[in-house]
């Protein structure tokens, strides 16, 4: 192992977990959320896939004469994402559809509604003319085409049907999950939805907030989602910014639902590893005054369980078959916590240690490659510093991907470096700083203790591509 390069080897069996007050609050919300489960009514929206659960969302939520009836491509996310916010100002739906035809489910669903109007998101690769054509059956007014020369033109030329001075959620297009839970919230606040890459402000994202003047905007996501430089030039637009964050995607749905829907006398919940679903569930949550929550195929992640134990809520709506959202989920069963990490020989405490980040970590999928860089301030003694980040979603292995940064307790910036074979995590997954040891060799197995990051040590990261 080459020590001065910092390379450490990350092995799959040895998996960082919460410190003693975290498996604490995991039993309380676990306890908690299933008292909640007993008082609450149960509802499941679903179909035989998602075109069909779409359909029947729709069929239980809106009454025939609907004013409109918004259409998005359903095999992909980002035009549904700001086109559900626009469906619900408007007072419509938004139904899925294939590229280049209109499910059966779906058409059914049309015949039902008898929309005023309807409006198409996206180009032709999105929804083709010909699907486009078939709409005007369904309608004796207008089939209109919204779109633009990306998934950010194509929000910004949706968010123009708002009137000026509308709120506005800014959230990143490059993945779904925080938008996803930010479709019920604009729409309960009849706000737009805008996206934005990363680290740079599309200039049609700039171009659409100048002309909204909105009176607030709301970030969606951490800084890796949506960097400080954006949130700093968002001041151009808005005397009011701020930032709805979690440490993962599950978090983050969960401070939506804390910050926009308080008390909610119900809520929705959908899948937090596939966005089909909450396209159209999440306008019909928002328009009903509820928040829509992620959650795990068979279980409840800690931050959406202590959600549902803080409601109490009288009805939890499932959206999707139980392929999607399991029996453990129906009853409403927090996640078991992963296990703590184990030690063996004495060093000295990681208590003493803080751990000051150089720069965010990094994990790039193309390469396979972690990166950290950190110096290290307190009381050093001979042995290493190991931070262990690990993600919310499980591997084929049962088990979260697991990323280590080793640190020697010696004066000076240190970089490490990691291999993590692309077995388990995908692009935008994100990566969670659990636990800090102090460890008398750098492989980790000689750590009798562990804490949680400190306020300036909780990093977070999303996998690039």
């Amino acid at each position: 192992m080459n020590h001065a390069a910092g390379f450490v080897s990350v092995r799959r069996g040895r998996i960082a977990g919460s410190v003693v007050a975290g498996l604490v609050a995991m039993s309380l919300a676990a306890m908690t959320a299933t008292s909640a489960a007993a008082a609450a009514s149960i509802v499941r929206f679903a179909g035989a896939d998602r075109f069909g659960t779409s359909a029947a969302i729709v069929a239980a939520s809106y009454q025939p004469g609907v004013p409109v009836v918004y259409i998005a491509n359903g095999l992909n996310f980002p035009d549904a994402l700001a086109g559900g916010a626009a469906a619900a100002h408007g007072g419509g739906p938004l139904l899925l559809v294939q590229p280049d035809s209109i499910p059966a489910q779906i058409a059914t669903e049309l015949t039902r509604l008898t929309p005023a109007s309807i409006v198409v998101l996206g180009g032709t690769a999105a929804v083709s003319d010909a699907v486009k054509t078939s709409l005007q059956t369904y309608t004796s007014g207008t089939v209109t085409r919204v779109f633009g020369a990306d998934r950010y033109a194509t929000a910004a030329n949706v968010a123009a049907s708002f009137p000026t001075g509308s709120p506005v959620f800014i959230a990143a297009g490059t993945n779904f999950p925080d938008a996803l839970a930010g479709t019920a919230a604009a729409a309960a606040q009849h706000a737009a939805i805008l996206l934005t890459s990363p680290t740079t402000l599309p200039s049609v994202t700039a171009t659409a907030l100048s002309a909204l003047a909105p009176s607030s905007i709301t970030i969606l996501g951490g800084m890796s989602a949506v960097s400080a430089a954006i949130a700093n030039q968002l001041n151009t637009y808005s005397s009011t910014v701020t930032r709805i964050s979690g440490p993962d995607r599950y978090a983050t749905a969960a401070a939506i639902a804390a910050s926009v829907f308080p008390g909610a006398t119900g809520v929705f919940i959908t899948s937090g590893t596939g966005f089909a679903d909450g396209l159209t569930g999440g306008p019909v949550a928002g328009t009903a005054g509820q928040p829509l929550l992620l959650a795990a195929s068979t279980c409840l992640p800690t931050p959406t369980a202590a959600v549902v134990a803080a409601d109490t809520p009288a009805t939890v709506t499932l959206l999707g078959g139980s392929a999607v959202l399991g029996t453990g989920v129906e009853s409403l069963t927090t996640c078991a916590p992963p296990a703590p990490p184990q030690g063996r020989n004495p060093v000295c405490s990681e208590t003493g240690v803080t751990v000051n980040w150089v720069a965010n970590p990094e994990l790039s999928r193309g390469s396979e490659t972690f990166t950290a860089s950190a110096s290290l301030s307190g009381t050093l003694c001979q042995g290493y510093i190991v931070v262990y980040f690990q993600t919310t979603v499980f591997t084929p292995y049962g088990l979260p991907e697991v990323a280590v940064a080793v640190f020697p307790m010696t004066p000076g910036t240190h970089t490490t470096t990691s291999q993590i074979p692309a077995t388990g995590y995908q692009i935008g997954d994100v990566f969670v700083a659990t636990a800090v040891e102090a460890c008398s060799t750098p492989d980790g197995s000689s750590c009798p203790t562990y804490r949680a990051p400190g306020p300036s040590e909780a990093r977070s990261f999303t996998v690039s591509p």
